[in-house]
């Protein structure tokens, strides 16, 4: 039970993708230990935010632009 527990800590310290994988992991209790899964579904309605000022970053970033609003017309700060 400890070990699930330390798995869910560093799955939400590896982030979005990470977090989706444990996600889509914790209903297959036929791939990982019961254990794992339960705390792993903890993901399904509590997953911490991502901070909307370092994903704007990155995606400028990614983008190569300076202002993300010469690329959307709109982007929110409130993750859905």
């Amino acid at each position: 039970k400890t070990r699930a527990k330390e798995a869910l800590a560093l799955t939400t310290q590896l982030g979005p993708t990470f977090i989706k994988l444990a996600q889509a992991l914790s209903i297959r209790t036929d791939l990982i230990p019961e254990a794992y899964a339960l705390e792993l579904r903890q993901l399904q309605d509590a997953v911490p935010a991502f901070d909307s000022a370092l994903a704007k970053a990155i995606l400028a970033d990614e983008l190569k632009v300076s202002d993300l609003s010469t690329v959307f017309r709109h982007l929110s700060a409130e993750p859905l």
